[in-house]
């Protein structure tokens, strides 16, 4: 063992020497570029960059394209360097710019790099460009249209005569043209686009050879280990026999992507029979894992620190079932007297509910579900403790279906039993708590355009919803409700977005029932539950007021000055925002908002003058509530965290007075407002 080991050892230390020779060759050789510079150039800054000869484009713009930067004001700590290569890329980005939207002729005659008076270290950088003629559209000639007519296709073009040449547009309406073909069935259709310049004109030549209509063979589908494959093929929305669309094709591509199973999903079309003109799909999908565990603490305005828990399985029996529990529990420090603050228990609720998302051989998803709850405080910004805990459980059936692209629809049962209650329908004379049942059946249909619904900058979502409880359901609830919400994104220029929401909704009891003797409740009171009334107030309605603060009446004020009341909510809502949001930098945003809303308790109370007054005091609580205000964005992949800040525009009375403060309130929430 000694002598075999001892050349082993020799050979090691071999190795090791030879590495290290080998390491050191490049710094006894020859230097390096960055040697070079360090021994030959004075590293140099860029203050500031600047353009000349442009008009069609503005500065702002034409910088944006730049890897050259100049010093800024807001970015103190950005010290950016001057390079040769990056000033060499630039010219080429700024030419190619100007030639892709019709200046041909477009040059960068020269990047000179000029000292900053009484310093070599820093350097302004000049771009000074020859912008040319701008050629415009003369024409389109469409070559091989046949099936199809020529008005047919011209219907899918953008580019119009007299327009600016865009070289990207044409590649477009190039895109747009293949992809109404394949729409077609034509998959194997080829469309190829020449240009004819004359001067400052153009015309541009689409050639098509369309191909024979394709239609669909056998399907295969590779990667499933944990699914079946019909999983995967009964969202398919081409069958054998059909006309191969492109556009059905990527229908069925999201639909997959949509059941929440795969990670990744190609499809590839195999070879055209000459034959039959019949073409094989071959599917391959990436599996996800089918179970999951989350934990989260957060903060909200009503417990404070709120723990969460999640556990969810997507693919229960090999059929894409979905199971998930999840809990809830809060955690508050309230100070009840002089003494020391305390911490306690918050709210808590527990829930589980299993879902399948084809039924009666329908792409209809069915889900049932179950829950349990206990509300110890109430639900307004003072976070009182209730006298008599809500203590509850309940029972749902839901079942959901597209209707449309952006439209779904949503038909739900509810059974819900309150165990103890002290404040939604009120007990009798003489007791304490109350329990009761709820059971109702609600429809509701949206249409969602959002791009990004965590943080829309686009699109709309308009969302209508009816809810009957009691009557043939039996409950001790009667009543129907009424609700309907619309938002809007729309983009403007400086990146910002303009969002705008409208919210509106009525609810009236229903039918007759016996009344106690002694009983002085209103219908409202002794027909609807106060969590089916309608409140408002908090960082994503009002803002300037405690969560659901708009809604609850005091009763009495002490010789303390201890507020007691009750939140009794209201028959009728109104809700209107409007908000800027806009980018600062790096990860932070920022917004201003004007906020309105209101709850009254009988329609009758709504006034013009109540509703449209915005500014003034001596406002009670049939009055319009409004807020403006400003906050700062900080985005994250599930939506930005917010911090708002609203100031109330009108001034309530002393005796229906606010529970917030009189000037307003701040508010830090996760996610934009609406």
């Amino acid at each position: 063992m000694t002598r075999r080991d001892t050349p082993m050892r020799g050979a090691v230390y071999a190795r090791v020497l030879l590495a290290v020779l080998l390491l050191a060759c490049p710094f006894a050789g020859k230097p390096s570029s960055a040697q070079k510079i360090s021994e030959f150039e004075t590293p140099r800054q860029v203050r500031r960059v600047e353009i000349h000869g442009n008009e069609a484009f503005s500065d702002r713009k034409l910088r944006g394209f730049l890897r050259t930067r100049g010093s800024s004001w807001f970015k103190p700590w950005r010290h950016p360097p001057y390079r040769s290569d990056f000033v060499r890329f630039d010219r080429v980005t700024l030419q190619s710019y100007y030639r892709r939207h019709g200046f041909l002729a477009a040059r960068v005659d020269s990047a000179p790099a000029i000292p900053v008076p009484g310093t070599s270290a820093r350097v302004d950088v000049h771009f000074f460009l020859t912008e040319g003629s701008l050629t415009r559209l003369a024409g389109v000639r469409l070559e091989g249209t046949t099936p199809l007519s020529e008005a047919e296709v011209q219907r899918v073009l953008k580019l119009e005569p007299s327009d600016p040449l865009d070289i990207t547009m044409i590649e477009a309406d190039r895109q747009a043209i293949e992809d109404h073909y394949a729409d077609l069935g034509y998959a194997a259709v080829q469309v190829r686009d020449s240009l004819e310049v004359d001067s400052v004109r153009a015309l541009v030549v689409y050639r098509i050879v369309p191909g024979p209509i394709v239609r669909m063979g056998q399907v295969g589908v590779e990667g499933i280990k944990d699914t079946r494959r019909r999983v995967v093929t009964r969202e398919l929305t081409v069958h054998p026999g059909d006309i191969l669309s492109r556009k059905k094709l990527a229908e069925s591509q999201q639909r997959i992507y949509d059941t929440g199973l795969y990670g990744d999903v190609i499809f590839e079309r195999g070879d055209i029979d000459s034959t039959t003109h019949l073409a094989d799909l071959h599917l391959t999908v990436r599996e996800r894992k089918m179970a999951w565990v989350d934990v989260g603490l957060g903060y909200g305005t009503l417990d404070q620190l709120r723990l969460t828990s999640e556990w969810g399985h997507r693919n229960m029996g090999h059929e894409g079932i979905r199971f998930v529990a999840s809990g809830r529990l809060g955690f508050g420090v309230t100070t009840p007297d002089s003494a020391q603050p305390k911490t306690r228990l918050g709210n808590r609720r527990a829930d589980a509910a299993i879902s399948q998302p084809w039924i009666f051989g329908t792409r209809t998803q069915a889900t049932v579900g179950g829950y349990a709850e206990q509300i110890v405080q109430t639900q307004t910004g003072d976070r009182a403790l209730l006298l008599f805990p809500l203590r509850a459980y309940g029972a749902s059936l839901a079942l959901r279906r597209d209707l449309w692209r952006w439209t779904r629809g949503t038909l739900a049962f509810e059974h819900r039993h309150v165990i103890s209650d002290s404040t939604s329908l009120k007990p009798a004379p003489g007791e304490e708590e109350k329990s009761y049942s709820t059971r109702r059946v609600g429809l509701s249909i949206e249409r969602d355009t959002r791009i990004n619904p965590f943080d829309p900058k686009a699109g709309s979502d308009l969302i209508g919803n009816t809810v009957i409880a009691g009557g043939v359901l039996k409950g001790s609830a009667r009543f129907t409700k009424l609700s309907g919400a619309a938002t809007t994104y729309i983009p403007v220029p400086r990146r910002i977005t303009l969002a705008l929401r409208l919210q509106a909704g009525y609810i009236r009891p229903f039918g007759e029932r016996a009344v106690p003797a002694g009983d002085t409740l209103s219908e409202i009171e002794r027909n609807i539950p106060v969590d089916d009334r309608f409140v408002t107030g908090g960082a994503s309605s009002v803002r300037g007021y405690f969560e659901s603060e708009i809604g609850f009446r005091i009763l009495s004020v002490d010789s303390a000055g201890v507020v007691k009341g009750e939140i009794r909510g209201g028959e009728l809502l109104l809700l209107g925002s409007v908000e800027a949001r806009f980018p600062l930098f790096w990860v932070l945003g920022g917004a201003a908002f004007m906020d309105a809303g209101n709850v009254w308790e009988r329609p009758r109370d709504v006034s013009l003058k109540r509703v449209f007054t915005v500014t003034g005091g001596g406002v009670g609580y049939s009055d319009m509530r409004y807020s403006v205000g400003a906050g700062i964005r900080i985005a994250t992949p599930v939506g930005p965290v917010r911090f708002d800040y609203g100031w109330k525009l009108k001034r309530a009375r002393s005796d229906e007075r606010d529970l917030s403060s009189s000037r307003g309130t701040f508010h830090f929430s996760l996610g934009q407002a609406f």
